[in-house]
């Protein structure tokens, strides 16, 4: 049988190859769902962030965030570490879920020790999340979730020692958490387990609001460990498609 012979030239051959570096690690590149998705912070995707520098980029919408103090490593194919103190992630005045009657926050973090409540993911007038020491859930190392409505309003308040999650995620492993909210009803998912079922009707405000990671906005409660990525959709991702997430990046964190 007859072979065909590449005529391609090594020059064409590196253009190729650097096209197809490119299509990997282009805006999502992880084969996460795309549906709705509005934010995706990845220190692994050079999209993102290139190893080096203050600068980060929400892949979806090229939003850039600023780290402070937050350092990059290469470890787990790339993680920002924050360190308990003053470290953050800041991204000003977010958009992009103004107008949303649902949304979904999906993200991967380890935590060797407790903070003191630290924040993995704040962005007020919607969604917050603390991780550690959890003075609002009254357990250490459980996971503390919020959806609010307004500054100082909040509809829907998942907290309480009842409400929080399960069991000590600050034990030095790779855990993902997510919190789908349609509208009407709040699930949240730990390592794709579904820990919380509760009602949770009400509206949210546009916002403009920063997206600060590591910490709250008055820098009061911050977070020590790692954080590697950060998902944001303007819907609620199903059980199946949370699934879908955690097993495109598990293989980085095992």
């Amino acid at each position: 049988q007859p072979r065909l012979i590449s005529k391609r030239s090594p020059t064409q051959l590196q253009r190729i190859k650097r096209e197809v570096w490119i299509m990997k690690y282009g805006s999502i590149t992880t084969g996460i769902i795309a549906d709705g998705l509005v934010f995706n912070m990845d220190a692994a995707n050079r999209a993102s962030y290139p190893k080096t520098g203050t600068t980060v980029t929400d892949t979806i919408g090229n939003t850039s965030g600023t780290l402070n103090g937050t350092t990059f490593s290469n470890v787990n194919s790339g993680i920002f570490n924050f360190d308990g103190t003053d470290d953050r992630i800041e991204v000003n005045s977010f958009t992009p879920l103004n107008s949303s009657t649902s949304l979904t926050a999906q993200l991967w973090f380890k935590a060797d020790t407790y903070s003191n409540s630290g924040a993995l993911f704040w962005f007020d007038d919607h969604i917050e999340i603390y991780q550690g020491n959890s003075a609002y859930s009254n357990t250490q190392g459980r996971t503390y979730y919020r959806l609010s409505g307004q500054y100082g309003n909040p509809f829907a308040t998942l907290g309480g020692t009842s409400a929080s999650g399960v069991g000590n995620l600050c034990d030095g492993n790779w855990h993902n958490i997510c919190i789908a909210w349609d509208g009407a009803t709040a699930i949240i998912y730990e390592d794709t387990v579904a820990v919380i079922t509760a009602a949770e009707p009400g509206t949210l405000n546009d916002a403009t609001d920063n997206i600060y990671i590591g910490t709250n906005a008055s820098a009061g409660t911050p977070f020590q460990g790692e954080v590697a990525n950060i998902q944001l959709y303007n819907r609620a991702l199903s059980a199946n498609e949370v699934l879908h997430n955690y097993n495109a990046l598990k293989s980085r964190f095992e």
